[in-house]
């Protein structure tokens, strides 16, 4: 719900503005964190996203749902089960169409970690910041690559510990749609 609230007030914003088209991308990618705790120093993982902005104004809103495992199961306090964010970016193109762009901004992440069991998970909010670039490869699909940071301060009670200090790597593709208001 207070997702839901907190996207709608920020698309509200946006509709202020001067803009005649929406653009929406939905992301799929694959990469990981790399965390020492772990054995190889780094997890698998991926991500689905919807990024909503107006195609003449520089800022956009992305709200993510990602996974960073080292099995098919989250089992242990350096993995991340599920974790949602909700990132403002901003965009410099690179090219005349505006199609091919950087983007960087920050994040707002909550985790959910198991704690070295997979039926005991732990809640936590982690601050997240992403820069990536975005090619239109052809009509509606494009490539991104996004590097990105999580940071939790540590945290521990008892048996529950939440600490994360990881820089990651994703790519992937997504699908772009143009919506005329």
């Amino acid at each position: 719900m207070k997702r839901t609230l907190l996207i709608l007030i920020f698309f509200s914003l946006f509709v202020h503005c001067t803009s005649s088209e929406i653009q929406l991308r939905i992301k799929t990618s694959q990469g990981g964190l790399f965390d020492v705790r772990a054995e190889g120093n780094s997890l698998g993982g991926g991500q689905l996203a919807l990024d909503i902005g107006l195609n003449d104004f520089p800022f956009y809103l992305s709200y993510s749902e990602e996974y960073y495992k080292k099995g098919v199961e989250a089992v242990y306090d350096y993995e991340i089960d599920q974790s949602s964010t909700l990132y403002i970016y901003y965009k410099v193109p690179f090219c005349k169409t505006g199609s091919d762009f950087f983007y960087f901004g920050p994040g707002i992440t909550v985790l959910l970690v198991p704690q070295n069991n997979p039926d005991k998970m732990a809640k936590g909010l982690a601050v997240n910041s992403s820069v990536g670039f975005n090619i239109k490869l052809l009509w509606k699909i494009d490539f991104y690559a996004e590097t990105k940071y999580l940071y939790t301060p540590k945290i521990e009670k008892g048996n529950y510990t939440l600490s994360f200090n990881d820089p990651g790597l994703l790519l992937g593709f997504n699908l772009s749609f143009n919506i005329r208001i």
